[in-house]
């Protein structure tokens, strides 16, 4: 079986040159496709005033005033995680319930639960204690509208290289120690 013959070109300095400007075409459309963000998106929301039942009673005998009020809503915490209530205000929070999901072109619109506080009670399936949201009190039922604020890319404190080195000589330190107590 004969083999197919190699088409030898030759390398002259122009085709080099026609070679070169093809390639310097072809990265002038090259677009990066970044698989992970450095960042994360970070969006703040309002909630806008309203009126709740405050008790200001000293007494077993609660007196409910009307007491005005706004929260505000990170939708990321400051370590990066995702966060589903309002900042509390006067012993109460919201849940706060995506409505339309964030895209490129706009943030996402929530809506807030009414108003909640956190208790500890026991769980009635496990017999554990557990930390749940229940209603703030039985006579408030107030919501919020929400307005969107703000958005921006949040990206994680670096850590401090001075820091990190301590750390490394801290758990040096450890080792050397602890290898000492073996022997």
């Amino acid at each position: 079986m004969a083999r197919p013959k190699k088409e030898t070109q030759e390398q002259t300095p122009e085709s080099i040159a026609a070679l070169e400007e093809q390639l310097a075409a072809a990265k002038k459309n090259v677009k990066y496709n970044f698989q992970k963000q450095a960042g994360k998106l970070h969006s703040l929301y309002k909630l806008l005033t309203a009126t709740f039942k405050k008790n200001t009673s000293f007494t077993n005998f609660p007196t409910w005033e009307d007491a005005e009020h706004v929260h505000f809503f990170h939708s990321i915490s400051s370590s990066g995680d995702a966060q589903t209530t309002c900042v509390p205000i006067g012993g109460h929070f919201h849940e706060m319930i995506i409505v339309t999901p964030a895209t490129e072109d706009s943030p996402a619109v929530y809506r807030c639960s009414g108003p909640l506080k956190k208790v500890r009670q026991k769980s009635p399936s496990t017999g554990q204690w557990e930390v749940v949201s229940v209603p703030a009190n039985a006579v408030d039922h107030h919501t919020h509208e929400v307005e969107y604020k703000h958005s921006e890319i949040w990206s994680p404190t670096p850590m401090n290289p001075e820091f990190l080195k301590m750390q490394a000589q801290m758990a040096a330190k450890i080792v050397s120690s602890s290898e000492f107590v073996e022997q």
